[in-house]
């Protein structure tokens, strides 16, 4: 019972880690809205900015989405958060994968250029986090601990996935 008692202290981390995630997704957005004279999808989608924008839009994203996700070595809340809380809220939270969605549906598709040049990084965190998560998985026999880096693992194949920028490799992810 002693690390359920410490679950308030993870669980006000853990918002401060997405709170944290939140911001370089603004400042993306506040660039890219800046570029394009307005913050509507469609028209940044029909609008691409230029290339030194969208390389930091793209880094931006992927710091983001990557605490979100969570990619290595933006990883270390997960574990830690599974430990602590609630059995149902963990359950929950391994579920989600709503970073590697925010990956598909804004990072790519709004730094297209960016994404074809860096697709070596994509596929090099999404190899990292992909090994990591399976030696984590390996080297803990607590059940709650092995499904987190289970999770991680997980991420780690869905954006190598999307480092194809196939359709293939998005659906795949």
């Amino acid at each position: 019972w002693g690390v359920v008692a410490d679950a308030p202290k993870v669980a006000a981390r853990y918002v401060l880690i997405m709170l944290a995630g939140g911001f370089p997704l603004l400042v993306a957005f506040v660039m890219l809205g800046g570029a394009a004279g307005s913050f509507d999808l469609t028209t940044l989608l029909a609008r691409p900015a230029d290339d030194g924008v969208q390389r930091i839009v793209l880094v931006l994203m992927l710091i983001g989405f990557g605490l979100k996700v969570p990619l290595v070595p933006l990883h270390t809340w997960l574990p830690q958060f599974a430990l602590a809380a609630p059995g149902s809220l963990t359950a929950v939270l391994i579920g989600l994968k709503v970073g590697v969605y925010g990956l598909v549906r804004f990072a790519i598709p709004l730094a297209p250029d960016a994404a074809q040049d860096w697709h070596w990084l994509l596929a090099g965190l999404g190899t990292l986090t992909l090994i990591y998560g399976a030696v984590g998985v390996l080297a803990h026999s607590n059940l709650r601990v092995g499904l987190a880096y289970a999770s991680i693992c997980h991420v780690g194949l869905a954006v190598l996935g999307l480092s194809t920028l196939s359709e293939q490799g998005v659906h795949g992810a």
